[in-house]
């Protein structure tokens, strides 16, 4: 029992940062819902509906690709802290918010055309990069 005490001791402590960057995400999340509302309200645009006007369209459409997005960051990004390091996940993490909150407020604000890839880019990068990392652990140990 012991040791398996010490072992929830490790995880707990290699999990924080990533805790700290999954609960930024989901502050990033909760912006991009606020956002539907204060747009709806706006353009007049009353549930059900889900489109009518171009800059309300771009809202939903931020907050979709987050929706779309989030399931692999964060299986990413916990995968990583896992068989890698918890510092290295966040660092990763943060990045993907950093950059998803940003594409958030350009998209929305229709300031995106060609430079998109400057803040998609970034986010594939890092959940890539988390997903190979637990790899690079993993199939050592299957061989």
């Amino acid at each position: 029992m012991a040791g398996y005490a010490a072992a929830l001791l490790v995880l707990r402590e290699q999990f924080k940062l990533p805790a700290l960057v999954a609960f930024a995400a989901h502050v990033v999340y909760m912006r991009t819902l606020l956002g539907i509302r204060a747009a709806r309200i706006k353009h007049r645009i009353f549930a059900p509906a889900m489109s009518g006007n171009p800059d309300f369209d771009r809202v939903i459409r931020v907050q979709a690709n987050f929706v779309e997005q989030f399931p692999a960051f964060i299986t990413s990004m916990f995968l990583c802290a896992l068989f890698q390091s918890g510092t290295v996940a966040a660092a990763l993490g943060a990045v993907w918010v950093v950059f998803r909150a940003a594409y958030g407020e350009r998209y929305g604000a229709r300031k995106l055309g060609y430079d998109i890839y400057w803040y998609t880019g970034p986010q594939y990068a890092a959940i890539g990069v988390m997903y190979i990392l637990p790899l690079l652990s993993i199939i050592p140990t299957l061989l």
